[in-house]
């Protein structure tokens, strides 16, 4: 979700539920923040953040061919943090790919 002693700002109202891991947030001392009124543009400056890089995520980029691998890392708790996957296509993939998991800071 966020870094520890992290905060998580909700801009805007999304339809449905926003399920929030409650031992975490207490775990890590996370602040959750929310406000009415967010706007579509509020929320492209805040996805902007992130394109700029002012936001870090730890990820991990896996082709789409490494699916089953990925749901049986899943399973054994293996992975880190979160998995991306690659939608290019199969041969833009093995060319990119080192066939090694890298850990990418987004």
């Amino acid at each position: 979700m966020t870094r520890k002693r992290g905060t998580c700002v909700l801009v805007g109202l999304p339809p449905g539920e926003f399920p929030v891991p409650l031992f975490d947030v207490v775990a890590n001392c996370i602040t959750v923040r929310g406000s009415f009124v967010g706007t579509r543009e509020d929320m492209a400056e805040s996805l902007d953040f992130a394109v700029k890089g002012k936001v870090k995520a730890d990820i991990e980029l896996e082709p789409l061919s490494a699916i089953n691998d990925i749901f049986k890392r899943l399973q054994h708790g293996d992975v880190a943090a979160r998995v991306v996957l690659d939608y290019c296509k199969a041969e833009q993939a093995t060319t990119r790919s080192t066939g090694a998991r890298e850990l990418v800071h987004a």
